[in-house]
């Protein structure tokens, strides 16, 4: 008995060091691909937040709900590309990127 508590106890241990908290993002009703940690979800969040008030120049609801899971591995996005996939997100920047890549532009 006292063995099978040992293997245990190290099962437990082993599949703890081999797991990792993070966050998948849903996105606008629909789940982005992969699971992120949580110190890259939360710097990406709180850029994201203040570049879409700048941008939209308003207070912005996020569009996003994070949920925190626990994996084997995050995924292979780095942190830039995820920053450009939630900013797409808010309605405000959508907007005002649409505005400026439809409206012509002068050039001297």
């Amino acid at each position: 008995m006292k063995k099978l508590l040992i293997c245990l106890g190290l099962l437990v241990l082993a599949a703890a060091c081999t797991l990792r908290l993070g966050y998948c993002i849903e996105l606008n009703g629909e789940t982005v691909p992969g699971v992120y940690s949580v110190a890259t979800v939360l710097d990406c969040t709180q850029a994201v937040q203040r570049a879409a008030e700048e941008i939209s120049r308003g207070p912005a609801e996020p569009p996003f709900r994070l949920i925190p899971v626990v994996c084997l591995d995050y995924a292979e996005l780095d942190r830039r590309e995820l920053c450009r996939t939630l900013l797409r997100g808010y309605t405000g920047v959508a907007e005002a990127y649409a505005e400026t890549t439809l409206s012509p532009t002068h050039t001297p």
